[in-house]
Formats: C-alpha cells, sequence, structure tokens
C-alpha cells in the first residue's frame, strides 16, 4: 500500500468514526434541548411550524474534538505497542504531531469559545451583535501567535495579520448569516471541507486532512438528522463554529509550492468559499443600503430570493449546494500552477457570479422581483 493510500485510509476512517459519534451525540443534545426548552420557536421569518431543538453545534463540536484527539494522542501510541501493519508509516507520522500542536490548541480554544457564544445565543436568544462580533475576534486574536495567518513577503506582517483575523470573523459569520434554511449552513460547509479536503491531500497537508475529515464526518452526523425532517437545528453554536473552522483550515492550508511561479493559487480559498462570501456581501450591501443595522435579520439572502421566484424550500437548498460545488470545485484547476488553468478558472467564477447575480434581480411569475419590499424601500 503507498503513502498516498495509507493516508486517504485513515483519513476514511477518521471520518466515520466521527460520523458515528456524532450520530449518537445528537440523541442527548437534542434530549437536553427538548428538556430545558432550549427550541427555535416558528413565526415571523422562520418557515418550520413546530419548535425544533437547536445546539446541534455541541454535537459537532464534541464529535470532532474527541475524534482528533483520538486520532493524534491515541492511534501513535496503540501503534508503538503493536506490531507492524500495513499503516505502520502513516500512523508513525500522526507522532510528529507535535510540530503542530500549538496550532492544534489554539484551534480548539478559539473553537470552543465561538460554540460558546453560540449555545448562550442559542439560550438566551437576542445576544448582542456587538458581543458576539467582540467574541469572534478574540477567537480569530487567539490563532495568531500559533502561526495560523496569512504570510505576507516583503515585511508585511502587520498587514497579513489584519487580514487574517478579518478573514477568519468574515467567514465565522458567512455561515452564520447562510443558516437560514434547513442543511443549508451544514450542507455548504460540508461541500467546501471536502474540495478543501481534496487540495490538502494533493498537497501533502497530513494533519489538515485530519482536521477535515473529522469536521465533516462530525458535522454530516448532524446533517442527516437537520436535512430529513429537521428535527433538531445546529443554531449558532454550530454556524460560528463551522464557520470559524472553514476559516482557520483555510489559512492553515498550503496552496503555493517553492519552485511554483503562479501565485494565482492563494486566492483558492476565496473561490472555495465563494458563495457564503458572496451571499454574505450581498445582504450587506442591501441592508446598508437599506438604511437597516447591518446585524437585522432579513429574507434578502439566495436562498429566500429562489424561494420567492418559484422553487420550493427544498429545491432552494439543493440549488445552493449545486452552486457552492461548482464554486468551489474550480479551485482544484489551479493545483497544477499553470497560469491559463488559474485564469479559466477565475473567469468562471466571474461568470458565475453574474448569473447569482441575476438570479437575485429575477421577476417571479406573480410580478414580484427578487428584491423584496423591506420597511416600506426596495433594496
Amino acid at each position: 500500500m503507498d503513502f498516498m493510500s495509507e493516508r486517504i485510509l485513515i483519513s476514511a476512517g477518521v471520518l466515520i468514526a466521527a460520523y458515528a459519534l456524532a450520530s449518537v451525540l445528537v440523541f442527548p443534545v437534542r434530549a437536553l434541548a427538548r428538556r430545558f426548552r432550549v427550541l427555535d420557536l416558528p413565526g415571523g421569518r422562520k418557515s418550520h411550524g413546530a419548535p425544533v431543538p437547536l445546539l446541534g453545534g455541541v454535537a459537532i463540536f464534541g464529535s470532532l474534538v474527541a475524534v482528533v484527539w483520538i486520532s493524534l494522542y491515541i492511534l501513535p501510541a496503540l501503534q508503538s505497542i503493536s506490531a507492524p501493519s500495513r499503516l505502520s508509516s502513516s500512523l508513525s507520522l500522526l507522532s510528529n504531531y507535535v510540530a503542530i500542536q500549538t496550532k492544534l490548541w489554539a484551534l480548539f480554544a478559539g473553537s470552543l469559545i465561538v460554540t460558546l457564544i453560540g449555545v448562550v445565543d442559542d439560550i438566551r436568544g437576542g445576544f448582542s451583535p456587538l458581543l458576539k462580533l467582540a467574541g469572534q475576534i478574540v477567537a480569530a486574536v487567539i490563532l495568531i501567535p500559533a502561526g495560523i495567518e496569512m504570510d505576507l513577503m516583503g515585511g508585511y506582517h502587520l498587514i497579513g495579520t489584519v487580514i487574517s483575523i478579518g478573514w477568519v470573523v468574515g467567514i465565522t459569520n458567512s455561515f452564520n448569516l447562510l443558516d437560514n434554511m434547513n442543511g443549508l449552513s451544514s450542507g455548504i460547509s460540508l461541500i467546501c471541507c471536502f474540495v478543501f479536503l481534496v487540495l490538502v491531500m494533493v498537497k501533502g497537508e497530513f494533519f489538515i486532512a485530519l482536521l477535515l475529515s473529522a469536521m465533516i464526518g462530525s458535522t454530516l452526523g448532524f446533517f442527516q438528522f437537520n436535512m430529513k425532517n429537521g428535527s433538531i437545528f445546529m443554531g449558532d453554536a454550530g454556524s460560528l463554529l463551522l464557520g470559524y473552522l472553514l476559516g482557520a483550515l483555510s489559512l492553515m492550508a498550503r496552496y503555493v509550492d517553492a519552485g511554483d511561479t503562479d501565485l494565482l493559487p492563494v486566492l483558492a480559498p476565496l473561490m472555495i468559499l465563494a458563495l457564503p462570501v458572496f451571499d454574505t456581501l450581498s445582504v450587506i450591501v442591501i441592508r446598508v443600503r437599506d438604511g437597516r443595522p447591518v446585524f437585522q435579520g432579513d429574507q434578502m439572502h439566495l436562498s429566500h430570493r429562489l424561494v420567492r421566484i418559484g422553487m420550493s424550500p427544498r429545491k432552494a437548498v439543493c440549488f445552493n449546494f449545486l452552486m457552492a460545488f461548482t464554486f468551489a470545485s474550480n479551485a482544484l484547476l489551479m493545483l497544477d500552477s499553470r497560469v491559463l488553468h488559474s485564469l479559466v478558472a477565475l473567469v468562471q467564477i466571474a461568470a458565475l457570479i453574474a448569473m447569482v447575480s441575476i438570479l437575485m434581480t429575477t421577476h417571479s411569475r406573480a410580478g414580484g422581483v427578487g428584491n423584496q419590499v423591506v420597511n416600506g424601500r426596495r433594496p
């Protein structure tokens, strides 16, 4: 068995273990949410007709942390006392986790902060947007001393630090804002994680691949309960966690090798996360133009507009999944570091953004328009 096959097999095992654990954890978490009335109540902009338990993000977090801890701390110890196996070389590599231990603890500390912020917001409701933002900034700043940041050459370290913090906070909020229909935010995070996983596997980033595998499995364990019948929502605890992890892991990955002449692959994270970024920026522009607070919820997201032009919520969510995959998969064209391939990918992304923009302003058959009138004004 070659080294790449070993890594794929171990990553698959981590994914399956995380999926199984998250699938189990959903049941006690859902029971606790019902017991303590941590529910998302129907009404207003919400489409569900009955109270739904929140805190699904706690199951995702618990599964993720447990499986990563077992993978990096337990498996190498077991391998050292067992007979050689076909996976020996890859399992031995896990014992070198100390090389990323500082980054790992920083990542978990930040993840815990955003998850707790989400839990408090899910329990209390109406959590101050400024306090949430402050907590997210703290979680992003924690990453910097551990070396999880954008590396700008030429002495621009401070600029790279500021951009890194802004990126992590922005992606965190993008997935939080995207959580407006069953399975939408978690499903798009799965798509983005999968593309990132392919990319880091090709680049030989084994530890990041394990983290992404655990993230995919944990999210998938929750997703099956959310997408099928909406029996549990992940709440802010889940959407903030997934956004934070994707923002941070995208900074940890390597996109350009030492001998590469094409630097355009550094745009790969922006391409993979293009749909949530575009959706967030579009609603911010609309809210600012409408004179409303940026953090005030509305139904101006792409998913809502698709419903207004005639799609069912399920079809709108699936359409978003297809768009997210189309955006993200273009980043894989950049793997061979050929300028032409990178330019083709960028042109396709621009064309897709134009298509989505047209959809967002398309008139419905009833004579309405994607831009719904809010507070007496049309955004």
